[in-house]
């Protein structure tokens, strides 16, 4: 109960003193949700995949992009996730198919992810600069163009924003005092933020370094072992499926072959003989091509 009591008046004492931040969280959350309905972007190309694999989930497909083709040749397991296409299927599965569902979620993570960078902001700079570095910061990113115009599109970025800025809010709160119980909370979000682009996993070596530097060993193993439990169901639905150690997603191959091929674009276009390197090798084969 004292617990409760005192978390309630940090809460009301938040919210009296730090109404600026507040109001922000809403005018980002008004105006990504105001872009996403009147503009109703249809899902094209990657929105577009994503869309499909989660229909397909909750019909009972699997995770696949074309039901009529194989695993082997189908390409979901090559896009990003596989976490923001089950949160697309969840999200279907309660509430029907219905992109607007999703455009107020991804609002919400917008204001949300503007409220943890003013958090951060706290944080880091002190009582002393943090109200303006934070407004300032929650400002350009609540209104960058192109951040609320992806908002209103079933990409995985702005999903991706906001588990990737918990992660970082968790291991600056808790800079210098770790234990196990703050170590779950970074493992967990760590491990989700993965399982939804696996770029985020560089942090690692930052992560470990600072556990290593305060002689921390244990907690360093402790965090490697919580992410990689995370990461272990789809580690071993891909060894079932595809026969390979794959954690997350097949286009490591695919990303270096169309950013380097003879005429790449430089965006990761697909190669002309794309389809027919799929066809003969099969998606994990051509991977690795």
């Amino acid at each position: 109960m004292i617990g409760e009591n005192k978390d309630n008046m940090q809460l009301k004492e938040f919210i009296k003193n730090e109404r600026g931040i507040l109001i922000i969280c809403f005018l980002v959350f008004l105006v990504t949700a105001a872009y996403a309905f009147y503009y109703k972007i249809s899902p094209a190309v990657d929105a577009q995949t994503y869309d499909r694999i989660a229909i397909n989930l909750i019909e009972g497909n699997g995770y696949r992009i074309d039901k009529s083709l194989s695993f082997d040749k189908d390409e979901a397991i090559s896009y990003q996730g596989p976490l923001y296409t089950y949160f697309l299927a969840a999200i279907y599965f309660v509430f029907g198919h219905h992109y607007e569902v999703v455009w107020l979620i991804h609002a919400l993570f917008r204001a949300l992810s503007a409220l943890l960078i003013f958090l951060i902001c706290k944080k880091l700079f002190g009582e002393g600069e943090y109200r303006r570095i934070g407004l300032i910061s929650a400002v350009l990113f609540g209104f960058y163009p192109d951040l609320i115009e992806i908002g209103a599109m079933l990409m995985t970025e702005t999903f991706f924003i906001f588990l990737s800025l918990i992660v970082i809010y968790v291991f600056i709160r808790y800079f210098g005092k770790f234990n196990p119980t703050n170590l779950i909370l970074l493992g967990l979000f760590f491990g989700l933020a993965i399982s939804t682009r696996s770029t985020i996993g560089f942090f690692f070596l930052p992560f470990l370094f600072y556990f290593l530097w305060r002689r921390q060993t244990g907690y360093a193993f402790f965090l490697i072992l919580l992410v990689a439990l995370i990461l272990t169901p789809w580690t071993i639905r891909n060894y079932q499926v595809y026969r390979v150690f794959l954690p997350t997603m097949a286009n490591g191959g695919f990303g270096l072959y169309t950013g380097n091929h003879e005429g790449g674009d430089g965006e990761g276009g697909v190669p002309p003989n794309h389809q027919e390197i799929i066809a003969r090798y099969g998606i994990i084969g051509a991977n690795n091509y």
